[in-house]
C-alpha cells in the first residue's frame, strides 16, 4: 500500500483529492481542533490536534511514499495585514515541513501556499538563504491556476516539491470551464441538487451549508461597493460579482462589507445583493456537496473552506505522483461514486447577520462621490474622536504614489489662493450656491448626530448623506470650473504641498497625469473640502449642538 502523510491538513483538501485518485492518506496532522473534527467525520479518521512545530519527528514512520501539506499562509498572504505579515514566523512552519520531508525521504512530495511564497522560497533556498540546507529536496517551484484544472474559481497557488511539473501541466484545460452562476444555480435546485463539479445528485434536504445570509443592508451594500470600486490603492473590482465568469478567490476571512467578500445579486430578492453560503463557497473551492463542514460558528466554517487547498487540484497532483498520462486521468464528473461517506451531517448554523451594535467611536472613512479618482488621488471624509467625547469630521485630500502619499490641509488658505486666480470670477456664483448647500446640510445635524447614526444609536442624517451632499456641491463647482480649463491647478497643488520636502517639480511629475484628466474636479474638491472644514471649525452646525439628542433608532436615513 502507498503510504501518504498529510501535514497542516486542515479539513482534508489533500486527503480528498488523493482519495478520489485511489490513494488513501494514512495519517494527517493539523493543529485546529474544529478542522480535525471535520476531517475525522468526513474520512472516518481519529486524528487529534497537534502542534506540528512541536511534533516529535521520531514519532513518525521511517519512510513515506508521498508527503504533502499546506503550511499556514497567514504571514505571507497579501489579503492579511496588507502583505505585512511576519515572514520569519511563516518560515518556521515551512522549515518544519521541510524537516519532515528530509526525514521521510518520499518518492514525491508537494507543498502548497499563496503565490507570494514562490519568490520567498527561491530566495531562501539559494546560497546564503535561511533554507539553503533543503535546496536539494526541490525539483520545482511553480505557480498554478486552479481554474485551468476545472475549478470554478480564479485561484492562483504556489506548488513546490519533487514531482513532474510537465506532467502536471499536461492535465490543464481537460475539464469543462465552470462559472459562479452555474454553481449558484445548481445549489438552488428545489428538490435534488446535482453537484456542479462531480455530477452526482443528493436530495436537497441531505445537503448541508445551504443557509443563505440576509441580503446586505443599504449601508453594507454601499460600503461593499465602494471598497471594491473606489479603493484608494487597489484596482477596481466588479460589483456585484458577475455570474457568467468563474469566481474570484475564496478567502478564509471576510466580513459583510469587506473588499474580499464575493457579493452576488440575490435571485430571490430582486435588487438585493448577498454574500455566498457555506455550500456555495465549498463548491467553488472544489468540495463535493456530500462533504460536511463542522465547527462552532458560521465564521469557523467559512475559514475552513477558505483555508483549504482545492481537492480538484490535489486530485491531479495525486495522478501526477502516480505518473498517470493525461488521457488516462478520469474526468472530475466521473468521480461521484468515489466520494467518502461522512459519519454524520453537520448541524445547521445561522449565517452572519448585519451588525447592530458598534462602539461609540466607530471609524468612518470614505471617498466623496465625484472626487474619487482611483489609486493615487482622492478626497475623503473621515471622523476622529476627541478627548472631550466629541467627534470631528474632516475632508482630506491625498495624492501621490502608494509609497508616498501627500496630503494638503484643506483650510481657508486654499480658498484664498484659488480666489486670487483670474478664473475665479466665472466660478464664484457656482461656489456660493455650493457653499450654501453644504452649510444648509450642517444646520440639520451635529458632529455627534452623524456619529449616532453611524453607530446605529440614532436616526437622521448620516455620514453617507454628508458625502453625497459634498459630492453634489463639488459637481456644481466642477461644471463651472471645466469651462475655465484650470490647468493651473496642478501648479497650485504642488506649491501647497512643497512643505513635505519635495521640490515643486518633483510633485508636478508625480501628479501630472491625474491632474490633466481631473483638474476641474480637483479644483472643486479643494474648494468644497476647504469650505466644509472651515464651516465645521466655525461651528456652523445645528444650534442644538450642546444638548443635541437623537431619537433612538437603527440604521441611517
Amino acid at each position: 500500500m502507498i503510504k501518504v502523510l498529510d501535514f497542516y491538513s486542515g479539513v482534508g483538501g489533500w486527503s480528498l483529492g488523493f482519495h478520489l485518485a485511489g490513494i488513501p492518506v494514512q495519517r494527517s496532522f493539523e493543529w485546529w481542533d474544529a478542522a480535525c473534527e471535520t476531517h475525522n467525520i468526513n474520512f472516518a479518521t481519529n486524528a487529534r490536534p497537534v502542534d506540528i512545530r512541536k511534533l516529535d519527528l521520531e514519532s513518525l514512520p521511517k519512510r513515506a511514499d508521498y508527503v504533502v501539506g499546506s503550511p499556514p499562509c497567514t504571514q505571507f498572504s497579501y489579503s492579511n495585514r496588507g502583505g505585512n505579515g511576519d515572514i520569519a514566523d511563516g518560515l518556521v512552519d515551512i522549515r518544519r515541513f521541510l524537516e519532515v520531508v528530509r526525514r521521510l525521504r518520499p518518492k514525491a512530495w508537494a507543498m502548497e501556499n499563496v503565490p507570494r511564497v514562490a519568490a520567498i522560497l527561491e530566495a531562501e533556498i539559494a546560497p546564503g538563504g535561511s533554507l539553503e540546507e533543503f535546496a536539494d529536496l526541490f525539483s520545482t517551484i511553480m505557480i498554478v491556476h486552479a481554474e485551468e484544472f476545472g475549478l470554478p474559481q480564479r485561484r492562483r497557488r504556489m506548488l513546490a516539491g519533487k514531482f513532474d511539473e510537465a506532467l502536471l501541466l499536461s492535465y490543464r484545460d481537460k475539464q469543462p470551464k465552470r462559472t459562479l452562476g452555474q454553481v449558484v444555480k445548481a445549489l438552488a435546485a428545489p428538490k435534488a441538487i446535482r453537484d456542479p463539479i462531480y455530477g452526482f445528485s443528493r436530495p436537497r434536504q441531505e445537503v448541508s451549508g445551504l443557509e443563505r445570509e440576509m441580503p446586505l443592508s443599504a449601508e453594507e451594500a454601499r460600503m461593499n461597493r465602494e471598497a471594491k470600486q473606489y479603493h484608494p490603492i487597489y484596482n477596481v473590482m466588479a460589483y456585484p460579482d458577475p455570474l457568467n465568469k468563474s469566481s474570484r478567490t475564496i478567502t478564509a476571512t471576510c466580513t459583510r462589507v469587506s473588499r474580499e467578500s464575493i457579493v452576488i445579486e440575490d435571485p430571490t430578492a430582486p435588487g438585493a445583493v448577498r454574500r455566498l453560503s457555506v455550500r456555495e463557497r465549498a463548491s467553488l473551492q472544489g468540495f463535493p456537496i456530500s462533504f460536511e463542514f463542522h465547527g462552532g460558528s458560521h465564521s469557523d466554517r467559512l475559514k475552513m473552506v477558505g483555508n483549504a487547498i482545492p481537492p480538484v487540484l490535489t486530485y491531479f497532483l495525486a495522478h501526477c505522483f502516480l505518473g498517470t498520462a493525461a488521457e488516462d486521468v478520469p474526468a472530475l464528473s466521473a468521480l461521484g461514486d468515489k466520494m467518502p461517506i461522512a459519519t454524520h451531517r453537520a448541524a445547521q448554523m445561522s449565517p452572519d447577520k448585519a451588525g447592530s451594535r458598534y462602539s461609540k467611536d466607530r471609524r468612518f472613512q470614505a471617498a466623496i462621490p465625484g472626487l474619487r479618482f482611483g489609486s493615487g488621488m482622492r478626497f475623503e471624509l473621515a471622523n476622529a474622536s476627541r478627548p472631550d467625547g466629541g467627534m470631528d469630521w474632516t475632508v482630506r485630500f491625498f495624492f501621490g504614489g502608494s509609497k508616498k502619499y501627500r496630503q494638503i490641509a484643506l483650510t481657508q488658505k486654499v480658498i484664498d489662493q484659488i480666489r486670487r486666480h483670474s478664473s475665479w470670477a466665472a466660478m464664484a456664483a457656482a461656489y456660493s450656491c455650493a457653499e450654501l448647500a453644504v452649510e444648509k446640510f450642517m444646520e440639520g445635524t451635529t458632529p455627534l448626530g452623524l456619529q449616532e447614526v453611524w453607530t446605529r444609536k440614532g436616526t437622521g442624517y448620516g455620514p453617507y448623506d454628508l458625502i453625497d451632499c459634498l459630492g453634489a456641491a463639488a459637481e456644481q463647482v466642477a461644471i463651472a470650473a471645466a469651462d475655465q480649463k484650470p490647468v493651473w491647478i496642478a501648479n497650485l497643488v504642488a506649491q501647497l504641498a512643497t512643505s513635505d520636502g519635495d521640490s515643486q517639480s518633483e510633485i508636478l511629475s508625480a501628479i501630472s497625469k491625474k491632474f490633466s484628466q481631473y483638474d476641474a474636479r480637483v479644483l472643486a474638491g479643494l474648494l468644497i473640502g476647504s469650505c466644509f472644514n472651515e464651516a465645521s471649525a466655525k461651528g456652523l452646525w445645528s444650534q442644538e449642538v450642546q444638548d443635541f439628542k437623537l431619537t433612538a433608532g437603527s440604521g441611517a436615513r
